[in-house]
């Protein structure tokens, strides 16, 4: 599922290009505090997470990211204007940029497609897409 962006719902011509992810799409997506309030009830429906586990983003679930930026920055820049509170999932993530450069001794430089194609694996998805 996409977020209907609430402020500035016209997707540029780069992110477009960047992500794959249409005008349509978004325009058909749902608000962020229904994309939270959807992921906790898919978490208990698949007996992932349930509220005794995740007072403090705690459990059976983590979020990865490739950075700290989605979890650090964006999705808190986007609560804070929105006026929403901001989830206790994601105040624990998982940076597999850090792994990987901990792991390999070395900064990864290519983002993550490429970073995964030099290592011989095949990236599934599409980058930046969010799905």
């Amino acid at each position: 599922r996409y977020i209907k962006p609430e402020q500035n719902q016209a997707l540029s011509n780069f992110c477009i290009e960047l992500t794959g992810i249409s005008q349509d799409q978004v325009d058909r997506g749902i608000r962020l505090d229904t994309c939270f309030a959807q992921l906790e009830e898919w978490l208990a429906l698949h007996g992932i997470a349930s509220a005794s586990n995740d007072a403090k983003g705690n459990g059976q679930v983590a979020i990865v990211t490739w950075s700290d930026a989605d979890c650090m920055s964006a999705i808190r820049r986007n609560c804070i204007s929105l006026g929403l509170d901001y989830p206790a999932r994601f105040t624990n993530w998982i940076n597999l940029k850090e792994l990987f450069k901990q792991h390999f001794r070395r900064k990864p430089t290519k983002g993550l497609k490429n970073e995964v194609e030099g290592l011989g694996l095949v990236f599934e998805g599409r980058a930046h897409s969010g799905i």
